[in-house]
């Protein structure tokens, strides 16, 4: 319903008429949308679309009052505990819904109001429909708890918030609060801000606020860094990859058997890249009261300007620096300031739970409990932050090399960290010996990087985790596609998959004479 909907909206501003569309495209969504309980069944964050667009009452939305965040520190629901992207979600959300933001009513609105709903508009009781979501939207049902919370939001202490005094004294007071917070992230992403959906809430908030204003103008600036043409037309992406892809685009060309001659100048333009890509100072101000954690020394998953840190980002482009640092810098540049590897070190360090593993964006440690309180229909597990395999494992093996390379920092520290990260992967690999991986699909992606990590760990082929993996890795039903590369065969198992890589120059050999991967690449590279 959330996307059917928007999608069809969408279609209908650009242009295409009710009855057309390429295959009948409008009149079957809104056929499908009418079957399923009309516009009134949208998941919580399609009704704030609508109601924005004059499609839907506020009243028939949960409350998401701005007055959130003004909330004391020692409250259990602090937006700091919320996982980043939440919170930066409902921070414009709540902004829009303080002011109850309604968009021209245009003749086209009328039109929608008939067309996505069974019953006319203005006959719809909007306060019946705020808990209404199509099942095939519901991923994560309300808990009682969540909708009893809601419902006293919605009939007590919302009149009372919009009536006088207290919306002079409280609620404006409020949405100046929240408007700052989101300047705030503005600026400290260069209007980029954390990722797309966050993107045009922000810019909208900042167009109420003032449509003539320089801070829309500047998220204007910003748009084009989500847009791609493909060959199938104009999209928008979550945000850019370039760091993360120009990482393993490095490691990929180190690890090969390709001469200098023949990669130098990519390795060297990747350096410059990598490095100029940096985080080199922290959130401005007072960050913490900001809701923010340390980035210096950092690096994001795009480039400096979007500022936001993220773990496993920062550990691959450590990993890089220090590999390149063993060459040649005639060839591949000169390397990086050590200073600045002390910061991303320092960095990772802070990212560790108690549990041993690594969080992604911010460190974890808020109650597991607040999960309860997801507003939202559509997805899980989006309430607090979370420690992940994959983070942890990039982690452990930018350190085992920064330890090799720089025995001069916090050397304790690290060997303390990585104990702690190697006894997270093997409690969370699972009983077939494989690893999810959260941030990839799925199980090859998250075992690649967990036994990656414990060979960095110096965890070998002969010790019981990585033993059982091996017999997930050899499984007969774990298969790749045919592929164009010489020899392989339909259904080549990753076990012989993976062989082929213990056995080339600049290849992770398990068993090797110096150990893990990364000791065995300094010493290649340094005799190369």
């Amino acid at each position: 319903m959330f996307c059917t909907v928007l999608n069809y909206i969408c279609l209908r501003i650009l242009g295409v008429g009710p009855y057309e569309g390429d295959d009948n495209a409008c009149p079957r969504a809104r056929k499908w949308i009418l079957d399923h309980g009309s516009a009134t069944h949208i998941p919580s964050w399609g009704k704030t679309w609508l109601s924005i667009l004059g499609l839907f009452d506020w009243s028939g939305t949960n409350p998401m009052p701005p007055e959130f965040w003004m909330l004391p520190s020692f409250m259990p629901m602090l937006p700091a505990k919320m996982w980043c992207y939440t919170r930066m979600v409902y921070m414009p959300m709540s902004y829009l819904y303080g002011k109850r933001f309604v968009g021209p009513v245009t003749p086209l609105i009328m039109q929608l109001r008939e067309e996505l709903f069974n019953e006319p508009f203005d006959q719809i009781k909007w306060k019946k429909v705020r808990h209404s979501c199509a099942l095939e939207d519901v991923y994560y049902p309300h808990p009682l708890i969540q909708d009893l919370m809601w419902d006293s939001l919605y009939i007590i202490t919302e009149p009372l918030l919009t009536r006088w005094p207290f919306n002079k004294l409280i609620r404006e007071r409020a949405l100046q609060v929240t408007m700052n917070h989101i300047h705030y992230e503005d600026e400290n992403s260069r209007y980029i801000t954390i990722g797309c959906v966050e993107k045009v809430l922000c810019m909208l908030a900042c167009w109420v606020e003032d449509p003539n204003g320089i801070c829309f103008k500047k998220h204007l600036a910003r748009i084009p860094d989500y847009l791609w043409i493909a060959e199938d037309g104009l999209k928008m992406q979550v945000f850019g990859s370039q760091l993360w892809d120009c990482c393993f685009a490095v490691q990929a060309l180190v690890a090969s058997d390709l001469s200098l001659s023949e990669i130098g100048f990519a390795l060297k333009n990747g350096h410059f890249y990598i490095k100029e890509s940096q985080v080199k100072d922290n959130p401005s101000g007072d960050f913490k009261t900001m809701y923010r954690h340390v980035s210096k020394g950092s690096w994001t998953f795009s480039d400096q300007d979007h500022g936001w840190q993220t773990s496993d980002c920062t550990a691959e482009a450590l990993k890089c620096c220090l590999m390149l640092s063993t060459m040649n810098p005639e060839i591949v540049g000169q390397k990086i300031d050590s200073s600045l590897l002390y910061h991303s070190v320092n960095l990772l360090l802070s990212y560790q739970s108690e549990n041993g593993g690594l969080s992604s964006w911010e460190p974890a440690g808020a109650q597991a409990w607040l999960e309860l309180l997801n507003p939202t229909e559509v997805f899980a597990d989006i309430v607090i932050e979370y420690e992940y395999v994959e983070c942890t494992s990039s982690a452990i093996q930018a350190l085992v090399l920064f330890k090799k390379l720089h025995p001069e920092h916090k050397t304790v520290e690290i060997d303390d960290f990585i104990v702690k990260a190697s006894k997270f992967l093997e409690d969370n690999q699972y009983p077939n010996g494989s690893w999810y991986g959260n941030w990839g699909i799925c199980f090859i992606y998250g075992t690649w990087l967990g036994i990656g990590g414990l060979i960095a760990a110096g965890i070998h082929t002969t010790q019981g985790t990585i033993q059982f993996n091996s017999d997930f890795m050899g499984d007969d039903d774990a298969h790749f596609y045919r592929t164009d590369v010489e020899g392989s065969n339909a259904t080549t198992p990753c076990s012989k998959t993976f062989d082929k890589f213990t056995t080339r120059k600049w290849r992770f050999s398990s068993t090797g004479n110096y150990g893990s991967f990364y000791e065995e690449l300094h010493v290649t590279l340094s005799n190369a």
